[in-house]
């Protein structure tokens, strides 16, 4: 529901000279939400908090990930960001709209890169041979932190002798 609602907000927001086009580099597909005035632009739906939307550390990772992505595909430094907060500041005016640009530097983003590159290949392994990636080694720590294979991965990463920061976490709350 939450993924239609952000599609049909994208498609009532866009406007209609923008482009959405598939960009190709090392196998990798990567397509901005639109390319308006030869920027990138991102659209975000979310029902967070509208209120710390100004602290570094509350726009996600992984949204970063993806822009960075995309400015290096796309040669460029700078990405617009347009977060929709659904909810606003969970007291009125509902919802708000927030609009930010993001400048990398050549270093944030070549390291991106390699990330996304490491990545890439682990996946390409994992498709090839058929075996699913050493558990907790490639992925954010909220991905696994919910996941219901998890059980399944503690075990792996366990009987491998692998880090597993998720379980050392909850050992600790244990005590």
């Amino acid at each position: 529901m939450l993924f239609a609602l952000g599609y049909g907000l994208q498609d009532v927001l866009t406007p209609k000279d923008a482009t959405a086009p598939l960009i190709e580099k090392c196998s990798i597909i990567y397509r901005p939400d639109m390319i308006l005035s030869f920027r990138q632009n991102e659209i975000k739906t979310t029902r967070k908090s509208a209120r710390n939307h100004y602290l570094d550390e509350y726009i996600p990772q992984t949204w970063l990930d993806y822009m960075m992505g995309g400015c290096y595909m796309m040669e460029t430094r700078e990405y617009d960001l347009i977060v929709l907060y659904m909810m606003g500041s969970y007291a009125p005016p509902f919802p708000q709209l927030y609009c930010d640009t993001f400048y990398f530097s050549q270093a944030e983003l070549e390291y991106s890169w390699q990330k996304i590159l490491l990545h890439k290949k682990v996946l390409d392994e994992a498709l090839e041979t058929g075996k699913p990636p050493d558990p907790f080694q490639n992925c954010y720590d909220w991905e696994c932190k919910y996941c219901r294979y998890r059980l399944v991965c503690n075990t792996i990463a366990t009987a491998l002798g692998l880090e597993n920061k998720i379980l050392e976490e909850d050992q600790e709350s244990w005590q």
